[in-house]
């Protein structure tokens, strides 16, 4: 009697998405991963040091909201409640000089993960800081188009 050997793109698909859900999984924290609308937007903003202001920018091209962050001191902090970004949405930030370096360091407080699936952008003499205890996820549509940007979820 012959025994015909089992499909092994079965068992690895099947691992895939066994492994793809439970990485999922583990990283929300055990809760599925919220679906995000259309206009989402960093909230709760508060300068913690130096000195920006928010507001909103123009509609995207993409028919999106944005955020815009204008930095008014070369190191600034911002807490936010939440921060995600929404597809066809994007976040800028912008400074009154280009040559000047700048640098901001956003640290979210809220309980919820970050889902970038539009963009942060800025000029070129800003560097990005994303920090978030809760991790950051990057979608397919979400980029980051700064100097320098680094996510951290600790």
């Amino acid at each position: 009697m012959t025994v015909a050997p089992r499909p092994l793109l079965g068992r690895r698909l099947r691992s895939l998405q066994l492994g793809t859900a439970l990485a999922t999984t583990l990283f929300a924290g055990g809760a599925p991963l919220p679906a995000f609308a259309q206009d989402v937007l960093p909230t709760g903003g508060s300068v913690v040091e130096g000195a920006a202001t928010f507001g909103p920018g123009a509609v995207t091209s993409a028919g999106g909201a944005s955020l815009d962050v204008d930095l008014h001191d070369s190191n600034s902090v911002i807490t936010w409640t939440t921060y995600s970004v929404g597809a066809d949405n994007r976040v800028s930030y912008v400074t009154p000089s280009t040559v000047a370096q700048y640098a901001v360091l956003n640290r979210v407080l809220g309980g919820n993960v970050s889902q970038i699936d539009g963009s942060v952008v800025s000029q070129n003499n800003i560097v990005v800081w994303l920090s978030n205890p809760n991790g950051i996820l990057v979608g397919p549509t979400g980029s980051f188009n700064t100097r320098q940007s680094s996510d951290a979820a600790h």
